[in-house]
C-alpha cells in the first residue's frame, strides 16, 4: 500500500480504472519501494510506463512531485441533441 497522499490518486486509478490511464510517467532516478510498487500495479493492470528525469517529472506535474505523475485519458460523451 502505498503511504504518500500524493501519490493515491495514481495508486486508487490504478486500481479501479486503469483503462482511463493515458500513461504514468516516473523519475527514472527514484527506486525507492513507493515508486516500485506503483510500476508493479502500473504494469499488472495494462498501464502504459515512461520514464524521465527528475525536471521532466517535474514539467509533467506542473510543480513539486513525488515521482510520478499521471495522463488520464478523459473521454467525452457525444451530444445526441
Amino acid at each position: 500500500n502505498l503511504r504518500d497522499p500524493r501519490l493515491h490518486p495514481i495508486e486508487g486509478a490504478g486500481r479501479a480504472r486503469p483503462r482511463e490511464i493515458g500513461w504514468v510517467l516516473f523519475d527514472a532516478g527514484r527506486r525507492d519501494r513507493r515508486i516500485n510498487s506503483l510500476k508493479g500495479l502500473c504494469r499488472s493492470n495494462g498501464v502504459a510506463v515512461r520514464y524521465g528525469n527528475r525536471e521532466t517529472v517535474e514539467r509533467a506535474a506542473g510543480g513539486p512531485h513525488q515521482g510520478a505523475v499521471a495522463r488520464i485519458a478523459v473521454r467525452g460523451y457525444a451530444d445526441e441533441g
